[in-house]
């Protein structure tokens, strides 16, 4: 080959190599910026895909369900107020029932007084003149105002007292009544409603778990994409090794040695082949990719209609019967306040009731001490009358008469003792706390705190999450359209390709045949082969060299191309 014809082939060697430089810049320029691309929308879905995990902790299933079945046993619990009312309604009529008892007792007791009184007073008169016997009668007198005095401050004490069983027995019914019309639908609401916020946040935790499985299918398709990328690397380095090997046909020209045409010919072929294989496994490399990116289209618009079908459920949970769950409770709470005034009140009734029957007993002891008094008084003057003869008869009727009296008085006490001891133990018996009712205001409260914090959790959770799973649909669709790897690049390495091809066949007659290649070619053929980094060229490569010796022995080792193959 003259001179000429060899700087001829070597400027169009260096023109395809500068066409390859320009087509590997714009390669590794394009891959590198869609890397980033889909790196950045990788980490953006990976945060929501942690968010979503944490979603699914705070919407811990147990603790609704605890609330749930706390509620429900509340609603049970309810219903139990009415006959516990109507009970406690009975007690007070029966304490009522006792009081005005009293009252007719203490009734009784007057009318005695006045008697006594009245046979003071003809004691007084029938016992005029008689030594001793106007003292008698003052005293008597005396004894018997302090019992009508004693009496006068029971009957207004009792008065006070029936005043206020009857306030609470009063009160005590309308609060009945109100429970018997309201307790038997609220608890039907409460367990209804309950149970439909149970079903509902069932219905968001699935909606929760298939969005996370949505966006976990999104992270490894955009994973897959991100590390399918790695055909940019592969076809950048292939690239460079065929400039390579067209360098080295330059340096062999310019060393003055150069090859024959054939020879020539038969090396650019290699190259054509390789250019040719890699252009075959970027188009390849890059459908796989452009198709992992193009399956994320109808996943983005899954995204979007989950996040309009989440809002929306989070709407009607918030604005529905979540909000009607919540003013169940909140009425129940109402009722239960109204439970809690009710038993006060009756505590505080049925408190002052038995300290009032403790205070009327002392009251009751002072009368029966006034009685002894007058039936001893009543015993002396029947003594002196006796001795006095025919003049003490007259008086002898009359304080034997008062003895009569004063027996009936100590009868009436002694009922009145008995019903005070009846009062004082119904009234304790009523301020013992019963089961119905106990704490029920806590366990509401409880309740309706987890429920309001579930809701608003969960409301504000699906809207977050909504507005972030449009965000990444939004960015994942720009993203991709902007994405083109193919675009000049596969031109220019295409281009490239057919002119090597096209200058290996204009060397030579490709079906020329090579007896003996020169040590030349060998050695280029060699230094290129050391070169490579992939499997795939050395492929490549033997299908017009055969590889080096201490190449192919070292090839022919167990696992080796293998290994290769799998990182390559």
């Amino acid at each position: 080959m003259t001179k000429t014809a060899a700087d001829t082939d070597m400027n169009v060697t260096l023109t395809i190599a500068a066409r390859l430089e320009d087509g590997r810049s714009r390669l590794e320029e394009r891959f590198l910026a869609g890397g980033e691309v889909l790196a950045a929308t990788v980490q953006s879905v990976g945060q929501m895909v942690t968010t979503l995990d944490d979603v699914m902790k705070a919407m811990d299933q147990s603790r609704i369900d605890a609330a749930i079945a706390d509620l429900a046993d509340t609603a049970g619990t309810l219903l139990t107020l009415p006959e516990a009312q109507a009970r406690r309604g009975a007690q007070l009529r029966d304490l009522s029932c006792v009081a005005n008892t009293m009252a007719d007792q203490v009734e009784d007791m007057l009318t005695i007084i006045r008697f006594l009184r009245s046979f003071t007073t003809t004691v007084k008169v029938t016992g005029a003149g008689a030594e001793g016997f106007d003292a008698f009668a003052n005293e008597m007198l005396s004894e018997i105002t302090e019992a009508r005095r004693q009496a006068d401050l029971f009957q207004a004490t009792l008065a006070d007292l029936c005043s206020g069983i009857q306030s609470a027995a009063a009160a005590n019914m309308e609060v009945e009544t109100a429970y018997k019309q309201v307790v038997p639908g609220l608890a039907a609401a409460l367990t209804s409603d309950s149970a439909r916020f149970g079903e509902y946040h069932s219905k968001i935790r699935s909606i929760a778990a298939d969005l996370t499985a949505l966006v976990r299918g999104i992270q490894t398709k955009i994973g897959r994409s991100l590390s399918a990328l790695q055909v940019g690397d592969i076809t950048r380095q292939r690239v460079e090794h065929v400039q390579k090997g067209l360098a080295l046909l330059h340096s062999e020209a310019s060393s003055g040695e150069g090859l024959a045409p054939a020879e020539m010919s038969l090396y650019l072929r290699l190259a054509a082949l390789q250019a040719d294989d890699l252009v075959s496994e970027f188009h390849e490399g890059c459908g796989t990719v452009m198709s992992n990116l193009s399956s994320l289209a109808a996943d983005t618009k899954e995204l979007l209609a989950m996040g309009k079908a989440a809002r929306g459920n989070a709407s009607a949970g918030g604005d529905g019967f979540l909000a009607a769950l919540e003013g169940s409770v909140s009425k129940a709470r109402r009722l239960v306040c109204q439970v809690e005034d009710a038993a006060e009140r009756l505590a505080s009734v049925c408190n002052a009731t038995a300290s009032t029957a403790r205070d009327l007993a002392l009251s009751v002891d002072n009368i029966q001490a006034i009685e002894t008094k007058i039936q001893h008084m009543a015993i002396n003057t029947s003594l002196r009358c006796s001795r006095m003869g025919e003049a003490g008869k007259p008086i002898n009727v009359v304080a034997t008469e008062l003895r009569a009296i004063a027996e009936q008085m100590e009868v009436v006490s002694g009922r009145l003792l008995t019903s005070l001891r009846t009062l004082e133990e119904k009234a304790v018996a009523l301020t013992s706390p019963e089961e119905e009712g106990i704490g029920l205001g806590e366990r509401l409260d409880r309740a309706l705190a987890s429920i309001s914090d579930a809701g608003s959790k969960i409301s504000n959770d699906l809207n977050q999450l909504a507005e972030r799973g449009d965000g990444i649909a939004r960015d994942v669709s720009r993203n991709v359209a902007s994405l083109d790897f193919t675009r000049d690049i596969g031109t220019v390495l295409d281009e490239c390709t057919l002119q090597i091809e096209e200058r290996a066949a204009a060397l030579a007659d490709p079906d020329a045949e090579i007896e003996e290649p020169s040590e030349a070619l060998l050695r280029l053929a060699d230094s290129l082969y050391a070169a490579y980094t992939m499997a795939r060229e050395r492929q490549v490569h033997g299908l017009v060299f055969a590889p080096p010796v201490a190449s192919a022995t070292r090839e022919a080792m167990p696992g080796e191309d293998d290994l290769d193959a799998a990182f390559f």
